[in-house]
């Protein structure tokens, strides 16, 4: 799960998807974001601005990824 400073909410379930949802005035639905394969959402992330920020394993330990969303 992660927030925005525009007022959604994203949640991921591991897959490379992100379903984003408009908090007020009531909880609904926006759309679904397909990222691309091999995106780590099974791990921390933000969402920051239109960009998202994952921590994914690499060779010297973790590292911040960012990768644009798309904007609506």
């Amino acid at each position: 799960l992660a927030t925005d400073g525009e007022g959604r909410l994203y949640v991921a379930a591991g897959a490379p998807r992100l379903a984003r949802f408009a908090l007020t005035p009531s909880l609904r639905k926006i759309d679904v974001l397909e990222l691309a394969p091999g995106v780590p959402l099974d791990g921390p992330f933000a969402v920051v601005g239109n960009r998202l920020r994952v921590v994914a394993a690499s060779d010297r330990g973790h590292e911040i990824r960012s990768i644009e969303l798309s904007k609506r």
